[in-house]
């Protein structure tokens, strides 16, 4: 789910995803949205995980674009907030989510998307005061791990050398560019295959994604990927 929540529903609970299609006018007769239930209103100051969760849960009862496809209960959306933590997308994220209406939380998240790593200020790898994207030399970024995969195959990758990314929506659009051995694409969005976020890793400590595709003939290829690195300008 990350920024993957749709930043971690779209996400895993990771995402950004493609703008949703814009919703029907009225709902066809005799399939009007189920009532809303009773959310706790933000705390002053920060909500809670369960609040967070709670508002998520009832986005996906209210048929919320973004949020109508989220397989996660209560317990499984707060532990990967918690497992987010250190993610610099959870508090906008968390800001957009507690958004009043579904409109509201839509256009929150889909600004967010748009506004990638690479617009904000680039930190050192060795600072840990800041959450931004580590900025690398543009001829190291040139031949990072994965800067040359055209298959899945091709893709060497753990959670201490994940392949690198500048951004979710780059992640997720590398993701979608590549084949399996027989050329043919296992899905249609990266988000289908996102298995969620294992923590900290990588050169710099960044929140690492896990994606698992399964290619034709019982292959499997685990890809982990740290979507905040980027090239210097």
């Amino acid at each position: 789910m990350r920024a993957g929540l749709v930043l971690i529903a779209l996400l895993g609970c990771g995402s950004s995803q493609k703008p949703p299609p814009p919703p029907p006018t009225a709902p066809p007769p005799g399939d009007a949205p189920p009532a809303t239930t009773n959310t706790p209103p933000p705390a002053a100051g920060e909500p809670t995980a369960q609040q967070i969760c709670r508002r998520i849960l009832d986005l996906k009862d209210q048929r919320c674009e973004m949020f109508t496809n989220a397989s996660f209960d209560e317990a499984g959306c707060m532990k990967e907030l918690e497992a987010s933590a250190s993610d610099p997308m959870l508090k906008m994220f968390t800001g957009c989510v507690m958004q009043t209406s579904c409109e509201e939380v839509k256009n929150c998240i889909l600004a967010a998307a748009q506004n990638p790593p690479q617009q904000q200020t680039l930190r050192e790898c060795n600072d840990k005061t800041s959450m931004a994207a580590v900025g690398i030399p543009k001829a190291e970024w040139d031949k990072r791990n994965g800067a040359s995969a055209t298959k899945f195959s091709q893709v060497k990758s753990s959670k201490e050398t994940p392949v690198e990314m500048c951004g979710i929506p780059a992640e997720n659009d590398w993701l979608e560019t590549l084949t399996c051995d027989d050329g043919s694409k296992p899905f249609t969005s990266a988000e289908d295959v996102r298995a969620g976020n294992v923590g900290p890793g990588g050169r710099c400590g960044s929140i690492v994604d896990q994606y698992v595709v399964k290619c034709p003939g019982g292959k499997i290829y685990p890809i982990f990927i740290d979507a905040y690195v980027c090239p210097k300008p």
